[in-house]
């Protein structure tokens, strides 16, 4: 077996040889899975920001950085509006997608 390329925006640190798909001839491609922590819509922004303070802590943290590190993964612990922005980049992406594949809902 051969590894073409990797999806995500940069090369792999345990693959450093694999291009991205980007690099490897599909300019702009980038896929990749990602965790977040959600609440309901209505929960007090205090308590947003100390269950987000919480969590960068730890997700920021040397071990946990490393024990992802070593799955492959990069943590990034951002603030509540950064990762807003992400999922509606990430939205606008695949609606994009969704729409050229022609898929329908049945």
């Amino acid at each position: 077996m051969r590894v073409l390329g990797i999806a995500s925006a940069k090369r792999s640190p345990q693959l450093p040889d694999v291009p991205t798909i980007s690099e490897a001839g599909v300019p702009g491609f980038e896929a990749v899975n990602w965790f977040g922590m959600f609440a309901p819509a209505k929960t007090p922004k205090r308590i947003i920001t100390r269950v987000n303070e919480a969590v960068v802590k730890v997700v920021r943290s040397p071990g946990i950085q490393s024990q992802f590190a070593a799955l492959g993964a990069d943590v990034v612990g951002s603030s509540p509006e950064e990762f807003a922005a992400f999922i509606r980049r990430d939205m606008e992406q695949y609606a994009k997608v969704v729409k050229l594949s022609g898929a329908k809902v049945d």
